[in-house]
């Protein structure tokens, strides 16, 4: 490398990072995530004395970037309400002294999640201040999405009755903890999604890439081509299954101990642009990203319901699907 270009590439390395320090979220978005959590905490709680539900076990839990080192500053705050069911069946809610029929579609597990974000709903204005929006969302899994005036902050609030961790928290739980392996990952998780978006193909509701979709193709690389992460999947098979322990999910350390360091010499800037060359080369018809199984196979042999497909180049025909 010649002198002009060694300047030139260590210009770029600080411009990676001024960029990621200028758009990493702030303390005020740490404390608001905090405070947030602690509202729809109490408002949860409220609901369940109400419907005698006290015995019931649940969690209010960031999911997403909100969970993991991967937001950007003043991003949009997921959660999920996290309500444990250890019988993995239906089942309502009392009323007085008696529980209702269990198979009773009134107060199946999907009525008892609308009832919650209803709930939510009505109360909002009262535990958030003036709304620009305040609305569920009948998805395929139900939000309560609302927006804060003062801040413009945006609330995706949703519910899972399970005795299993919800996917997305599971899937941001393995995230964080790759963060702990390489202080440079949230870096490149960061720089990606802005070019994505200068690109104009972060646009998940116009048929175009979300987060996620580009921090997994970014993990993807780094373990498999570069090796500058290691194997988290292998080296603590136990540790991100579904089954975890909600007792022991530690999100200031995640790891019980970090694992040695890579060998990987490239810098940040060789980093990034290595990735935007692996996937202009990527032999889009033959090959996906299995979520599952955490690295790059031939389409036919991934299951369907665990798959990062392009069909083609960075276009509004690639897709995400997981089960």
């Amino acid at each position: 490398m010649s002198r002009s270009d060694h300047s030139s590439h260590q210009r770029l390395i600080t411009e990676i990072y001024k960029l990621y320090d200028n758009n990493k979220p702030s303390s005020s978005d740490v404390y608001r995530l905090h405070e947030y959590r602690r509202i729809i905490e109490n408002r949860v709680e409220l609901l369940f004395k109400k419907l005698k539900l006290k015995d019931r076990d649940f969690h209010v839990l960031p999911t997403g970037s909100s969970q993991t080192n991967l937001a950007h500053r003043g991003a949009d705050i997921d959660f999920v309400i996290w309500i444990f069911d250890k019988d993995r069946e239906e089942w309502g809610y009392r009323n007085g002294d008696r529980m209702h029929e269990r198979r009773s579609d009134d107060y199946s597990k999907e009525a008892l999640s609308a009832r919650i974000l209803n709930y939510l709903r009505e109360y909002s204005e009262e535990d958030f201040g003036t709304l620009k929006s305040n609305d569920f969302i009948p998805a395929r899994i139900p939000l309560h999405r609302l927006v804060i005036e003062e801040n413009n902050k945006q609330l995706d609030i949703s519910v899972h009755i399970s005795d299993r961790l919800p996917y997305a928290h599971s899937a941001a739980y393995f995230l964080q903890a790759c963060c702990e392996t390489n202080d440079d990952f949230a870096v490149l998780a960061l720089i990606v999604k802005k070019w994505a978006d200068g690109r104009k193909i972060k646009d998940s509701p116009n048929g175009y890439f979300n987060g996620y979709a580009l921090v997994l193709m970014l993990l993807v690389y780094l373990v498999e081509i570069e090796g500058a992460i290691p194997d988290l999947l292998r080296l603590y098979p136990d540790r991100f299954g579904p089954h975890y322990d909600i007792s022991e999910l530690n999100f200031k350390r995640i790891l019980p101990r970090r694992p040695a360091p890579t060998t990987n010499p490239k810098s940040v800037a060789e980093l990034f642009r290595d990735f935007l060359r692996f996937y202009a080369c990527f032999d889009f018809d033959r090959f996906a990203i299995s979520i599952d199984r955490g690295f790059i196979e031939r389409c036919q042999h991934i299951s369907k319901k665990f798959y990062l497909q392009f069909l083609r180049k960075f276009s509004k025909y690639s897709y995400l699907e997981y089960s």
